[in-house]
């Protein structure tokens, strides 16, 4: 959250139309609400990784994930940097290497996981920073 935005933090700290003890329970509220909602995109992710790892018994979904990573890796090959190419670059790192040498399952879950996350948290974001707001509000005096 950017400070200054309602529901942030430094807003409700801020905030004129609340008394301490109100500012003291607009950021317990809005601590626990973080913390829930966190849970759910950890638990949203971690149900889609382990849907991807059931996955890999699909030729199918094997097949799809072997497609992406080689559209990948062939994106990767058309670029340089300083005389480097990337997919080497990326090839020979010590995180691709570990990757690389897990079990499909693992590779899989991975992917899916982190697919679910790239997907899900700037809308959980969203929800987060509209949420605030609306708790902030609820804390505010008339």
């Amino acid at each position: 959250m950017q400070i200054g935005m309602k529901g942030s933090p430094a807003h409700v700290l801020t905030n004129k139309n609340m008394t301490k003890a109100a500012k003291k329970d607009c950021m317990k509220e809005l601590y626990k609400e973080s913390a829930k909602d966190t849970l759910k995109l950890t638990t949203l992710a971690a149900g889609a990784a382990g849907i991807g790892a059931v996955a890999t018994k699909s030729n199918k979904f094997v097949g799809a994930l072997k497609g992406i990573r080689h559209s990948v890796g062939e994106a990767l090959s058309k670029v340089n940097i300083d005389g480097t190419n990337l997919k080497e670059a990326v090839k020979n790192s010590s995180v691709y290497t570990k990757f690389n040498s897990l079990p499909t399952p693992a590779k899989a879950a991975i992917a899916v996981g982190a697919a679910a996350l790239a997907i899900v948290a700037p809308l959980a974001t969203i929800g987060q920073a509209s949420k605030a707001g609306y708790i902030e509000g609820q804390h505010e005096s008339k």
